[in-house]
Order: C-alpha cells, then structure tokens, then sequence
C-alpha cells in the first residue's frame, strides 16, 4: 500500500489579491506562513519516505516546514510546477475567466497565449503519476500548486477534466490518496484545511 499526500502551498499575496500566479515564483505571506505550519504539525505523525516539491518558493517554504518534523529529504520536482497561465499571469483572476466565458459563448476553447493547455497539463499529470506509482517511497509527500493537484488527483480518481477542474483545492490544504497493489484509490483527504483554523 502506498500513501500520496498532496498538500498545496500556503497563501501568498497574490491568493490574498485574487491574482493569477502560475509560474510566478512568488512567497508565502504571513498568513501562508501559519498555514505551512499547521499542515506540518498535522502531518508530524505520518512517517514520509520522501518530500517532493515544487521549485516556486511559494511550494519549497511550505514544504520545509513538512521537512523540519521528518527524517527524509526534500526533492525539487519540476512536474509539480504550476500551471502555467501565460500572458494572464500577474492579472486579476476576474479577466482570464471572462476570456474563458467570451470564448465558450463563441463555441471556442480559450488558450491564453503562451499558456499550458488542459491537454497539455493531463500529460504532465500522467506522466507524475506514472513516477509516483515507480517511486519507491511508501508514504511520499508532494508539496504544489493547484493547478496540478487538481490534474493530479483526477489521474488517481478517473476523473474527467470537467471534475477534477471543479475540485477545491484550498491554500495549505491536505489530499489523502491511498494506492493499493493492483492500483486501486482510496482518497482518504480531499481538500483538507481544518488544521488552518487551529
């Protein structure tokens, strides 16, 4: 049985501001800060084989406070890199999804220029899964964003675009899948942040 818990990086100016990151190495702000803490003290009993994080800041702090509780290293992954969102980086949220809602309204699928695609991000999530599943950490930790774990956690569950698209995914929430040997999912966690009112 393997044990994947995804956690997603604690809040930054830009979520406070309702701004589009993407891969936009932005920090942690103070709030972000308390968020990392609490999901790694309620993460401090689990026994990680292994942390793997994203190379943003936003995800490297966060999981270093996983990292302080825990005998094991922390490994940049670049597959848990953030969506990227292309020319709407740096914009508020509002106006990407009005270019989305204009663009369905004309029967077309909105791409912002120089942005990663949905089709483009499943493969990323199915090629992380892929080294998820030959990794051989039996508890590993993956510290991101949301726009992979959503992809991410899809893969796991079968989920299709349309579901996985629509999942919450909190600032320093907790995912809890558990895979067993003919890779069967159980998700124990999704979008977990109870510890952040702590």
């Amino acid at each position: 049985m393997k044990k994947l818990i995804i956690v997603r990086h604690g809040e930054t100016d830009f979520n406070r501001q309702r701004l589009m990151q993407g891969q936009l190495d932005t920090e942690l702000n103070k709030t972000g800060h308390k968020q990392a803490h609490c999901a790694a003290l309620a993460l401090k009993g689990e026994q990680f084989d292994a942390i793997w994080s994203s190379p943003l800041q936003r995800a490297k702090a966060t999981a270093r406070y996983i990292h302080a509780h825990h005998d094991c290293p922390i490994e940049i992954e670049p597959l848990l890199t953030e969506c990227s969102f292309g020319e709407f980086e740096g914009r508020p949220i509002t106006e990407l999804i009005q270019a989305e809602q204009q663009a369905e309204r004309s029967g077309e699928t909105f791409v912002a220029r120089g942005a990663e695609s949905k089709p483009e991000l499943v493969i990323r999530a199915q090629t992380l899964k892929q080294k998820v599943l030959q990794s051989s950490a039996k508890t590993l930790a993956l510290v991101c964003h949301a726009g992979i774990a959503k992809p991410l956690i899809g893969q796991f569950l079968n989920h299709s675009i349309e579901e996985w698209f629509q999942l919450p995914q909190g600032n320093a929430c907790i995912n809890t899948l558990l895979i067993d040997a003919e890779g069967r999912v159980l998700a124990c966690q999704l979008n977990e942040t109870a510890h952040c009112d702590s």
